[in-house]
């Protein structure tokens, strides 16, 4: 049977905000409502600055991607910080097929991958992601968070001595390759 992420009898999961301080590009002073509905981005992108410097742990998702649109508001990550779960689950199984964080999510997380099917199925009916409403999208947003955190607890304590180096080296030549690519 295969291993799954669950949350430990006091662990920090329940991921929104409340018991995980600052993991991933979300911010516990912020709702998800703030970002669906709320302030401009530049009030968003204020907070997030903020909260990133106090972070202790930055994780994302190919997050090397993620930072190339963030830069423009928010500069540049606190690298020293930043962990990729993407970067951490090859790692932990290098014979993984897929590594995309629905893939990730099936396995490990035992999800049933209802708020990625119905985003999926908006998204062809409405002819792109733009025009879904936010009702669809929240819950989509809020699993997408929650599961980066969950992978990260999950990958995190399983990485030992080699991996554990390679994932040091890792997360430099993220930066590397972040840097470069922004340069071409």
């Amino acid at each position: 049977m295969m291993e799954q992420a669950k949350p430990r009898e006091g662990s920090p999961p329940r991921v929104w905000g409340r018991r995980i301080g600052c993991l991933e590009i979300r911010v516990p002073s912020l709702s998800i409502e703030d970002f669906i509905y709320g302030p401009p981005t530049r009030l968003i992108c204020g907070k997030v600055i903020s909260r990133l410097r106090k972070a202790k742990i930055v994780c994302g998702h190919n997050i090397k991607f993620d930072a190339h649109f963030l830069k423009p508001h928010i500069g540049n990550l606190p690298w020293e910080k930043v962990y990729d779960t993407m970067v951490m689950a090859r790692l932990f199984n290098d014979q993984e097929e897929k590594v995309s964080l629905l893939a990730l999510s099936l396995k490990y997380l035992d999800y049933s991958g209802v708020e990625d099917a119905v985003v999926y199925l908006h998204s062809k009916k409405s002819e792109g992601y733009e025009n879904i409403p936010d009702e669809v999208l929240e819950p989509y947003m809020r699993a997408q968070l929650e599961h980066t955190a969950l992978l990260f607890f999950f990958f995190k304590p399983k990485l030992k001595g080699k991996q554990a180096s390679l994932l040091e080296q890792e997360r430099k030549l993220t930066r590397i390759l972040f840097e470069m690519e922004e340069r071409g």
